[in-house]
């Protein structure tokens, strides 16, 4: 869990892309159906325009929480209805 922090951190806070996702991807190493994990790396490489992988995370994070699927962020991430 304090990978998926340690990239919240850097992303949010300090803009770091590559030190962020290492630390999401990390995060993933260690707890691979973490569904906050998931969302938030899915959050980052949308903004970086990573868009097969922005959906990728996004639609696994769902999987994981389906209370996570909403409209908004599907189109936010690219899914089409």
């Amino acid at each position: 869990m304090t990978a998926r922090y340690l990239g919240s951190l850097l992303s949010e806070h300090f803009d770091d892309y590559p030190k962020a996702k290492h630390y999401f991807d990390l995060g993933l190493t260690l707890a691979p159906n973490d569904p906050i994990t998931h969302f938030n790396l899915a959050l980052l490489l949308a903004k970086h325009g990573e868009l097969a992988e922005t959906q990728k995370h996004y639609e696994r994070a769902c999987t994981l929480e389906p209370t996570y699927r909403t409209e908004k962020d599907d189109k936010h991430f690219g899914i089409k209805s």
